[in-house]
């Protein structure tokens, strides 16, 4: 696949690759060029988010909570995956290439700490909604790139529940 296309999914369909592609370039009514290197962490992570929820839309899940929080803490997004009927618990890591953490690849900052705080939420979510089952845990990594265009990577069944 061309550097340019690596808007990238586990799956290796080469249609949803460049769909994916597609939908990740789509910053240019977030931030200006200049905009990029000043806007806070808070504000990177929102428009990584707003991106993979782009993402997972046009690729048929079904968005069932953002930013959803409990005592546990906050996920940044519960979808139900149109394949199996999976609620799948997604954390979304954002970084921009201009800045210091650029080469650190995003999915890196999910450790054992974090693990361990989506399985909990994840059990706090199921004992609030008892009729869903069956879950797993994906991280979407968005690199920013330059103003219009950011690849985006999903890892299905990122880790296990803790």
């Amino acid at each position: 696949m061309e550097t340019g296309a690596k808007a990238a999914l586990d799956s290796g369909d080469a249609a949803v690759r460049a769909k994916s592609q597609a939908a990740a370039r789509d910053l240019s009514g977030d931030f200006t060029a200049g905009d990029l290197n000043d806007i806070s962490q808070r504000q990177m992570g929102g428009l990584g988010e707003r991106l993979a929820v782009q993402y997972l839309k046009e690729r048929g899940y079904e968005v069932l909570e953002r930013n959803w929080q409990c005592p546990f803490g906050e996920a940044d997004i519960i979808a139900r995956d149109p394949s199996d009927k999976a609620i799948v618990f997604v954390e979304v890591k954002t970084r921009f290439k201009g800045r210091d953490d650029a080469r650190m690849m995003p999915e890196v900052a999910v450790n054992k700490q974090k693990q361990k705080r989506y399985s909990n939420i994840s059990t706090f979510y199921f004992k609030s909604h008892p009729e869903m089952k069956a879950s797993r845990f994906d991280i979407i990594a968005v690199n920013i790139i330059r103003k219009g265009l950011a690849h985006i990577h999903h890892i299905l069944w990122a880790f296990e529940g803790c």
